[in-house]
């Protein structure tokens, strides 16, 4: 288990003005089209309930679409374009996977009507990331992109994670 899961922590979190964009809409064509204007790369796929994940060139956009069908699309497969841009250069450290995966599942959010909160985003970003994706990283970059600003973000040792935005 990671540390913060055994023991907790605490972390004092600014974000910074550079954004993650992620629009999405109804394919009509039956496909699953993921475009990352940033990288340059576009996926065109059939509309399955699963994408495989091993090798492919956009695995936080599939990891995303694979969490979403599952819990919440009753495992039937969703015909979209997704088109997403992430403004902090990937590996720069700045949190760009993390923002971005946020912003996927705040776009399939909006386009399903599902009505997640800030602490559901973040969490849902980190169990698709980290545990479902096996990506290395903490969990901080997801709640900072879910809720922006300065914080003060306290992870208690039964995953109980409290957000404390402060006023500056």
């Amino acid at each position: 288990l990671p540390y913060m899961s055994r023991f907790g922590g605490s972390v004092l979190n600014a974000t910074i003005n550079m954004y993650a964009y992620a629009t999405l809409k109804k394919s009509e064509n039956r496909k699953i089209i993921f475009n990352a204007k940033d990288k340059g790369q576009v996926e065109v796929l059939d509309a399955t309930d699963h994408l495989p994940i091993e090798g492919c060139k956009l695995p936080l956009h599939r990891g995303v679409y694979n969490h979403i069908v599952k819990k919440y699309n009753a495992g039937n497969p969703l015909p979209i374009n997704l088109l997403t841009h992430c403004e902090a250069p990937v590996g720069s450290g700045l949190g760009a996977s993390s923002t971005l995966t946020v912003a996927i599942v705040k776009a399939f959010d909006d386009f399903l009507g599902l009505s997640l909160g800030e602490y559901e985003l973040a969490q849902m970003a980190f169990d698709i990331e980290r545990i479902e994706l096996g990506l290395s990283g903490g969990q901080q970059d997801q709640y900072a992109a879910a809720f922006g600003g300065f914080n003060f973000i306290d992870f208690k040792k039964n995953t109980q994670v409290i957000v404390n935005p402060l006023r500056i």
